[in-house]
């Protein structure tokens, strides 16, 4: 049987077992997702640490969740061909179209169904741990697959590509994310699905105009860093002028119509939101906001209990 004490890194193949067994042996709980951690979050990968000592960390803090994210390959999804790399893209790999994109289908199906990447997470206090591992024959099929992508881009008519231009690329993703990360609805995105749903419609794949595959995601990444790193710069200063910040709450009314504590937290936030430029609140500010003495004070007013109140004959 294998156990995590066993399992030396990166046998991904081997880790949903072994997890599986080791959260049993622990009484821990096995979440299959990692979630979204918009702050106070702690990134490691093999170079820090296996992943059975990631999980003896997690005994070690008293962890009681382990949230996991394993990506089996798909070599079917394995993306080679597009409309603008051949006239007349194949609609099945063994199309013989070309031997080196041949040979890089066959390698890519030799792969179906390992484990290719994975993301564990726990939380003790207040911290998200993270560790990701992706496996090493997954990075090299990508660098192989960019590699044929930049020696075989040919248009119906071949037409001859530009020379690929590293700086302009780089130019194209920084637009890309500078545009997103201006949106108030990709600051208040709530996971990577949504931001991602948001980019393709702002970038759609008929609008590319060169875009490489890759740059959106690139784009993503880097529009959701800046946004988090703006979110903690406001709040940080919202926090240091909480009496201010608490006058003008209570001078917009949005807590008078309402008085139960969740109710209460919605429209802090909301009203945070809407100050900030469409960046969420963290709940440490909104805690903080909604302890001060002037919004502790304010009661429901009389016209909205008396609008729940039965009607006397």
């Amino acid at each position: 049987m294998i156990t995590m004490h066993s399992l030396p890194d990166p046998r991904l193949d081997e880790l949903p077992d072994a997890l599986r067994q080791w959260a049993h042996d622990h009484r821990i709980v096995l979440v299959p997702a990692v979630p979204e951690t918009d702050a106070h979050a702690v990134y490691l990968d093999a170079q820090h640490m296996d992943a059975a000592a990631f999980c003896q960390l997690a005994v070690q803090l008293e962890a009681r969740v382990l949230y996991q994210d394993i990506t089996r390959f798909d070599a079917g999804a394995f993306t080679v061909i597009e409309d603008d790399l051949l006239e007349e893209p194949p609609a099945v790999p063994e199309s013989g179209c070309d031997a080196d994109l041949d040979a890089l289908w066959a390698k890519a199906r030799s792969y179906q169904g390992r484990s290719a990447s994975a993301d564990l997470c726990f939380v003790s206090n207040g911290v998200a741990h993270i560790w990701q591992a992706t496996a090493p024959w997954r990075t090299e099929l990508a660098e192989e697959l960019e590699a044929w992508r930049l020696a075989h881009r040919q248009g119906a008519e071949a037409v001859e590509e530009e020379p690929y231009d590293p700086e302009a690329e780089r130019a194209r993703e920084q637009a890309m994310a500078a545009q997103l990360q201006e949106l108030s609805e990709f600051r208040c995105a709530k996971n990577a699905l949504t931001r991602r749903e948001i980019a393709n419609r702002i970038f759609p794949a008929e609008d590319e105009d060169g875009r490489r595959p890759w740059q959106l995601g690139r784009a993503i990444t880097e529009a959701h860093a800046a946004v988090q790193l703006a979110a903690k710069a406001v709040y940080a200063d919202y926090e240091a002028h909480l009496d201010e910040i608490a006058d003008e709450l209570v001078a917009s009314g949005v807590l008078t119509q309402v008085s139960g504590a969740s109710s209460r937290r919605i429209k802090a936030a909301d009203f945070l939101t809407r100050r900030s430029g469409g960046y969420p609140p963290p709940g440490r500010t909104l805690t903080l906001l909604l302890d001060r003495p002037q919004l502790k004070a304010i009661r429901k007013s009389p016209a909205a209990d008396s609008a729940t109140l039965p009607l006397v004959p």
